[in-house]
């Protein structure tokens, strides 16, 4: 494998730094619109965060992360529409915290020089299809159909499951 050109490593340095920053404005986000779902302001700040950074991603061609930040925009968008009380769901924010979590480790990938693949330690399997089911129906039973929703044994209190991301970029501040 060559090594990529000065160019090429300053341009995914950038990309690497930018995303970085939206998927911190994206966590924030999300944590806040748990607390009011029907947040006006808050929802299109956030459907642009994910749009721009699948803009990025696309320009440089990581399309599992374009396809997982569509899958995230659409969800977003439907909650936009204010499509149906039951849209802003535990289980939908435990299945948008889990595509931010996927994003961030797709960033990591590059970080480190690798290709975020769709399917693997970045981008769980079935994520995107998760997101596209929540997006087109009620999300909870479409999360709960897309087998995204863990068993009440394995959630830390109620409506939540344990392994919900605590921490973003090094904090360890618990999210409530």
């Amino acid at each position: 494998m060559t090594s990529p050109t000065p160019e090429l490593a300053q341009l995914v340095g950038q990309f690497v730094d930018e995303a970085r920053e939206y998927l911190q404005t994206l966590d924030q986000g999300l944590v806040q619109l748990e607390s009011a779902p029907a947040d006006a302001e808050l929802l299109p700040e956030l459907f642009r965060v994910v749009h721009s950074l699948k803009g990025m991603a696309g320009t440089m061609g990581y399309q599992a992360m374009v396809d997982l930040a569509h899958a995230m925009e659409s969800v977003f968008d439907r909650l936009r529409s204010g499509a149906g009380a039951e849209t802003a769901s535990p289980e939908l924010f435990d299945l948008l915290f889990e595509a931010a979590g996927a994003l961030e480790a797709m960033v990591e990938r590059v970080s480190r020089g690798e290709v975020p693949e769709g399917d693997g330690p970045g981008q769980p399997a079935g994520l995107v299809e998760a997101l596209r089911a929540a997006a087109a129906a009620g999300a909870s039973s479409a999360v709960r159909r897309a087998g995204r929703h863990p068993p009440p044994g394995e959630r830390g209190r109620p409506g939540r499951p344990m392994a919900r991301p605590d921490r973003r970029f090094g904090s360890s501040a618990p999210r409530r």
